[in-house]
């Protein structure tokens, strides 16, 4: 993903393990991280789809790939 290479793949995989690690195993422990809360999975969940939505923009691998599969 740091290449950009099937950024949106992978971000749509993670979307899914974030959800569960923020809504089935932290969100019973409240909201602070330091007690082991859901802010820190939640932030990153909100990363993963601002990345699944936005893509690898220009500089990435999958920008150089022909468009055709």
């Amino acid at each position: 993903m740091a290449l950009g290479f099937l950024t949106r793949f992978v971000a749509i995989q993670l979307i899914g393990l974030l959800a569960v690690a923020t809504f089935y195993i932290h969100l019973k422990n409240g909201f602070l991280w330091i007690k082991g809360g859901y802010e820190y999975p939640l932030f990153w969940l909100v990363v993963m789809i601002a990345i699944f939505f936005k893509g690898g923009d220009r500089v990435s691998i999958d920008n150089s790939l022909p468009k055709e599969f």
